[in-house]
C-alpha cells in the first residue's frame, strides 16, 4: 500500500516536469501551518491567480472530520480544494484543471478582469529588491553600548 508522501511526491515530480514542458508557472508548495491542524498537504497556484488545495490520502483513506472541516472553511472561501488516493488520476485532473483554466482565461469558470500591474522600479539605496528597509546590524550597536566601565572591577564584590 502506497504512503501519502509518495503519491504526493510521484504527483509533484510529474506535474512540474509536465508544467516546464508546456512552459508553465506552476508552484507546488507544501503547506506547513504551525498550530493549524486539518489543512491540505499541497497548495499549486500558477498563471492567472489559479489557485488549488490539494489533500493526499492513502488508497481507500478519507479525510478526517477536522480536515473536511477545514476543506469547508476553504471552500466557502472561494478556493477549490481536493483529496486524491491515486497519483495517475490527480496528475491527470490537476493537468485537465490547469489546461482548461489557461484556454478560458478564467478562474473556477468565472471571467475576472485582469488585475493592473505596476511596473516595479528598481529598490532605491538603503532597500532591498522587496522593498525592506536594511536591517541595522545590531551586533555592532549592541558592542558599542557595552563599552566596559571604569567605575567596578571583577574583584570588587562588597
Amino acid at each position: 500500500m502506497k504512503l501519502e508522501s509518495q503519491i504526493e511526491a510521484r504527483v509533484g515530480g510529474e506535474l512540474l516536469r509536465w508544467a516546464d514542458r508546456q512552459k508553465i508557472d506552476l508552484y507546488y508548495l507544501k503547506l506547513n501551518i504551525n498550530n493549524f491542524k486539518g489543512w491540505p498537504d499541497r497548495i499549486l497556484m500558477w498563471p492567472d491567480r489559479e489557485v488549488l488545495f490539494v489533500e493526499f490520502k492513502r488508497p481507500g483513506e478519507v479525510p478526517s472530520k477536522l480536515q473536511a472541516h477545514v476543506h469547508k472553511l476553504i471552500r466557502h472561501l472561494g478556493f477549490e480544494v481536493r483529496v486524491y488516493d491515486d497519483a495517475e488520476i490527480a496528475v491527470r485532473e490537476i493537468q485537465d484543471t490547469i489546461i482548461t483554466s489557461a484556454r478560458a482565461g478564467t478562474r473556477n469558470g468565472v471571467d475576472y478582469p485582469r488585475p493592473r500591474v505596476a511596473p516595479v522600479s528598481p529598490p532605491r539605496s538603503g532597500q532591498d529588491k522587496y522593498r525592506v528597509k536594511s536591517v541595522p546590524d545590531f551586533k555592532k550597536e549592541r558592542a558599542s553600548r557595552q563599552a566596559p566601565s571604569d567605575s567596578t572591577t571583577e574583584g570588587d564584590n562588597d
